[in-house]
């Protein structure tokens, strides 16, 4: 079992921990090649059934274009595996993986994490969590969880800024989020019709981190709702919070 080796297969999809790949299906393949990197991986491998051949020869080109090393083709050119060492350089860091399996690190003040499609926050996405959407990604039920490791520990307070939405329409009018860290409530805010879209200022007090940096954040959506239930449209999905970013500074930085 390996705890380094970042791998993706189709056994774990929709499982915790495997949202990742959605934030970089469909990118360009240049993007996708700075996404992969980022995320710690050493090659591409692209299997030619999956695709029609004109689809094929386009990626397999576009990716010999952008990467410096050639790639390995099996003898029936069905499987081509492309390495990234030398793809990025500086221009784009790799994501650090944290002291415990399944996390992810994050630099505190780093740009905010995005939860769109073709962004990294899914990342962190421990449990309840849908796909991105183009605007970002909404819980699923009423529970959800982040999860990270903090580089470097931080001293004393942080500041967090969330982008967030909840669904709400005529036949539920109101909702209610809460959110903790690591145990302790940061944040608790009423949605109403008027105000389904807010931007939360929520602080984690000094000590809330322990020495492992692990940042662990609870969201709590109640009551349960779908679209369908609240009298929006068809879809019956239970969604909870839905969240663009999220940002962790420093306590002060954020405002």
């Amino acid at each position: 079992l390996t705890r380094t080796l970042p791998i993706s297969y189709r056994v774990g999809d929709g499982r915790p921990g495997y949202q990742w790949n959605h934030s970089v299906a469909g990118l360009p393949e240049h993007a996708a090649i700075a996404a992969a990197y980022a995320k710690g991986f050493a090659a591409i491998l692209i299997d030619g059934a999956a695709y029609e051949r004109d689809a094929m020869n386009r990626m397999t080109r576009a990716f010999a274009e952008v990467l410096p090393s050639a790639p390995a083709v099996s003898a029936d050119k069905r499987w081509w595996l492309f390495p990234l060492a030398g793809c990025c350089g500086d221009t784009v860091p790799r994501i650090e993986y944290g002291r415990a399996a399944g996390l992810f690190a994050y630099t505190i003040g780093n740009p905010p994490l995005d939860f769109a499609a073709g962004g990294g926050g899914l990342l962190y996405a421990a449990e309840g969590w849908d796909d991105p959407e183009n605007w970002g990604t909404w819980s699923t039920g009423t529970h959800a969880t982040l999860r990270m490791r903090l580089d470097p520990v931080p001293a004393g307070p942080l500041d967090l800024t969330l982008d967030t939405r909840v669904v709400v329409g005529p036949n539920v009018p109101q909702r209610d989020v809460a959110i903790t860290a690591n145990g302790h409530l940061v944040a608790d805010a009423t949605y109403t019709i008027a105000s389904a879209a807010k931007t939360l200022h929520a602080e984690v007090p000094a000590g809330a981190i322990g020495a492992d940096g692990v940042l662990e954040l609870d969201f709590q959506t109640t009551p349960a709702a779908s679209p369908h239930s609240a009298g929006l449209s068809e879809d019956g999905r239970k969604l909870g919070i839905g969240l663009a970013t999220l940002a962790i500074t420093t306590e002060g930085r954020a405002r």
